[in-house]
């Protein structure tokens, strides 16, 4: 484990609500995909129910608190260049693995129902390899723990700074290699929130020194970007669509910093962190399930079946990873342990 001045990770951990954050990040995951991301998908909810408000305002956060997560947990113990082998093919495992076979059950399941994710029996390979429904983000998560890994590996681990400001720069020239392949271009909208977390990890004694005034300019940033969304929805009813503007990248950065610093640790999120992996590959099919069944019950009230909805996305995968704790084999299939 490479060590860096002033940061005590076990010390630190106890402080920072990693584990709190974590759990929000599942809860905004599920819920999201429990209201839908357009009218006529899911729960058929159009502006302006405050449901549809929720899930459009806080896309630019969702998956930049994972990513922002994964930067962060990355740090704590970064690959050293004699490891670096061994780090991909661990990953790879640990992450890709049962995240195949989540893509598998997933694409099975749209085949049986006829959806749209549905692929056919020849192209089904396609899923594997290409982005394809929620697991995009776990492909573009692997390809930034490789990418970074290395620069990470041939610069000494002092590159995460310059390499944040220029990820920046990127996210804002809306740069795409104009591939599905692997999400690579998704992973160019992840990268700065991945690298936010390694600078913060790295940084942290200085970062928590200036907390004060830090926080004061995040506000100002958070508040302004929120603004400036809620300008474009009075402006055109709907809150803004755009994913790689200076709107998206101050309210997703600032966000999570200022989580980072003033969240409180929350017992019962931080109860769903070891499952957060489980729930993320697994909570479709509690959301979607639910749904079907509140349709066969004549349940068409949006209320309820939003809270049973989420319910089911996050209580299915627990009930799933506990299952798998108790098999060795296949359960790390489910796991990736």
């Amino acid at each position: 484990m490479v060590a860096f001045p002033g940061v005590a990770p076990d010390a630190l951990s106890r402080q920072i609500p990693i584990e709190t954050m974590r759990g929000i990040a599942v809860i905004m995951l599920v819920s999201y995909h429990v209201v839908g991301p357009a009218a006529g998908t899911a729960l058929d909810i159009s502006y302006p129910h405050p449901l549809r408000l929720y899930a459009d305002f806080f896309v630019d956060l969702r998956m930049p608190f994972f990513a922002f997560i994964a930067g962060y947990i990355y740090a704590l113990r970064p690959v050293a260049p004699e490891q670096y082998s061994a780090f991909v093919a661990g990953k790879f495992r640990r992450l890709y693995l049962p995240g195949a076979v989540a893509m598998a059950a997933f694409a099975l399941c749209a085949a049986l129902l006829g959806n749209r994710f549905a692929v056919s029996i020849t192209e089904v390979w396609q899923v594997f390899v290409f982005s394809y429904a929620h697991f995009w983000f776990l492909q573009a998560i692997l390809v930034l723990f490789v990418c970074v890994g290395l620069v990470d590996c041939l610069t000494g681990h002092r590159s995460a700074p310059a390499l944040l400001a220029a990820s920046c720069v990127l996210y804002l020239t809306d740069f795409h290699f104009g591939t599905r392949f692997f999400s690579v271009d998704s992973a160019f909208y992840l990268l700065p929130f991945f690298l936010l977390g390694v600078v913060f990890l790295r940084h942290a004694a200085g970062i928590m020194r200036e907390s004060g005034r830090l926080t004061i300019v995040l506000v100002v940033i958070c508040g302004a970007s929120a603004l400036w969304n809620v300008r474009i929805y009075f402006e055109t009813e709907m809150l803004s669509l755009a994913r790689r503007d200076l709107q998206s990248l101050g309210f997703g950065l600032s966000a999570c910093v200022l989580a980072m610093l003033w969240l409180p640790r929350v017992a019962w999120l931080e109860r769903l962190s070891p499952y957060a992996f489980t729930i993320y590959l697994y909570h479709v099919f509690g959301t979607a399930g639910m749904r079907l069944l509140c349709d066969r019950l004549e349940i068409n009230a949006t209320e309820p079946r939003f809270v049973l909805g989420v319910m089911a996305g996050v209580l299915l995968p627990v009930l799933l990873h506990r299952l798998a704790t108790r098999t060795p084999f296949p359960g790390h299939l489910v796991l990736g342990r």
